[in-house]
């Protein structure tokens, strides 16, 4: 295997002390010269036999003209492992300091291409050189390629996104070759996951990943021509369908809590990335896209934890506070539905992620207020409520923070949108609020002594924003509180009483 060259690895800090006004070569000689490491040797070797070539044709010693002297020996058949990986990092280091359009746009279209032969030859590529090539085709795309022309960025976009849900298995084999042979059980993101696969290799596996994820995102935001948006959107869609038959299957096997042992298919694993891959992107997908792949999340949302929950409320969460599309009010019914049944089954479920559909709910339920969608958005004000009321009887924190969203949501019935003086009983608004106020009866008639604060807080909070209406429509409640008054003083009652009554 490779000798692996920590310096493409360095900080970010430590990348800004190369200078791109001064030669980087004595930059990279008078910081390693001294070093006994191997793969510092090797990068001050390879600086150095860099420099040469640009002396011997009297080239300026910029960091464009060793930009273009890596990529030329790059292209060499003869270069052993080490002596790409030397150059990978020497490249990774000098694209860093090359100051904007010094770089030919035509000449970074070409250089992306010899970037992806490279990967292609694997026999002298090991993980730290793979991660380098990653990085350098991202600061290529981003940095000097055409940004408004698909088949300037194409060919690097397409390796990123294949990057970015890779499992790297021919990197697996080099590591197996070494013979590092740990098995190590690798709960994905809290999931009941588990791989028997080399230690070594899901981490090294995981940073090839992590940084073409990364480098895909940068490289997708920065594209501002629709055709480029478009073309995009549509290469990301056609790779999530393809892994739809897959997540059917992943999001079908449920998990009985967290630490139950789930044996599942390479191409299970794969799904988990590309939903990453969407969470990272969706804030850049097209409308059409955007909106195809809504759809898909919600026909893989179950009532119970599956492989695939966190993953795709994380997709949600970034539709709902990034994404540019108006999600369509069937869509977000169904969203709505969805979410209320997985709360709903809260002791089936890990708490956090019940927690996770909950603030989703609100989410769901603020958009359709502020999107003016009155009529879905009075229909599924009991759904939401219901769901996290049974919340509010929790342990730990989870009552409390289910009373703040409820108590946010409640401060949406406004008396715009609910004035009854002229209204029917039979009206939407009303049957809204007889339903919700039904949901906390319930939940008062649930209790054998006296309810807890974070219940009360939220009928408190209910009482002051619909006055009258709930004391002419809520007697029995009303008596029930003033009961509790006797039994425990709640001043924050007393004072909503003195309000309406």
């Amino acid at each position: 295997m490779e000798q692996q060259l920590t310096t493409e690895t360095q900080t970010e800090d430590e990348k800004l002390e190369f200078k791109p006004n001064a030669d980087i070569c004595q930059q990279l000689i008078d910081r390693y010269s001294a070093s006994a490491a191997p793969q510092h040797r090797h990068l001050v070797a390879t600086a150095a036999a860099m420099r040469s070539i640009l002396t011997s044709e009297s080239l300026p010693l910029i960091p464009s003209a060793y930009f273009a002297a890596a990529i030329s020996s790059l292209e060499s058949a003869t270069l052993d492992s080490t002596e790409v990986s030397a150059l990978l990092t020497f490249l990774s280091i000098v694209l860093a300091v090359v100051p904007p359009k010094e770089i030919a746009e035509s000449k970074a279209t070409e250089a992306v291409g010899v970037l992806v032969g490279l990967l292609r030859k694997e026999e002298v590529l090991g993980v730290a050189s793979f991660k380098c090539v990653v990085k350098c085709l991202g600061a290529l795309l981003v940095g000097f390629c055409d940004l408004e022309d698909w088949d300037s960025v194409k060919l690097g976009f397409e390796t990123l996104l294949r990057f970015s849900v890779d499992k790297r298995p021919k990197v697996i084999d080099l590591c197996v070759t070494e013979n590092v042979n740990l098995i190590y059980n690798a709960m994905l993101n809290y999931v009941g996951l588990f791989i028997e696969m080399p230690l070594e290799c899901i981490i090294h596996a995981y940073e090839v990943r992590r940084c073409a994820q990364e480098c895909l995102e940068k490289v997708f935001k920065s594209f501002q021509c629709s055709t480029l948006i478009r073309s995009a959107s549509k290469l990301i869609d056609s790779l999530f369908q393809k892994y739809i038959p897959f997540a059917v299957t992943s999001s079908t096997m449920t998990i009985d809590g967290l630490n139950v042992e789930t044996s599942t298919k390479p191409e299970h694993l794969e799904v988990l990335h590309m939903l990453n891959v969407l969470k990272l992107t969706i804030p850049y997908l097209s409308a059409k896209v955007s909106s195809r792949v809504l759809s898909e999340l919600c026909k893989l949302m179950t009532s119970e934890i599956s492989l695939l929950t966190r993953h795709i409320f994380k997709c949600i969460e970034a539709f709902y506070e990034t994404s540019i599309v108006e999600v369509n009010i069937l869509e977000m019914e169904d969203i709505i539905v969805s979410l209320a049944s997985y709360v709903s089954l809260r002791e089936r479920n890990p708490m956090d992620t019940v927690m996770s559909a909950a603030f989703l709910l609100k989410s769901a339920l603020v958009k359709l207020h502020s999107g003016e969608a009155r009529s879905s958005w009075l229909k599924n004000v009991p759904v939401v409520f219901g769901a996290l009321a049974g919340l509010l009887t929790s342990e730990g924190n989870t009552s409390s923070q289910a009373s703040c969203i409820l108590k946010e949501l409640i401060s949406q019935l406004t008396a715009e949108n609910l004035s009854f003086e002229d209204r029917s009983p039979e009206s939407e608004e009303a049957s809204a609020i007889k339903f919700t106020c039904a949901i906390f009866d319930n939940a008062l008639s649930s209790y054998d002594g006296i309810p807890n604060e974070h219940i009360l807080a939220v009928i408190s909070h209910l009482f002051l924003k619909l006055g009258k209406w709930t004391f002419v429509n809520w007697m029995h409640v009303v008596s029930f509180i003033f009961f509790v008054f006797l039994r425990a003083t709640k001043i924050s009652f007393i004072v909503s009483f003195k309000l309406f009554i």
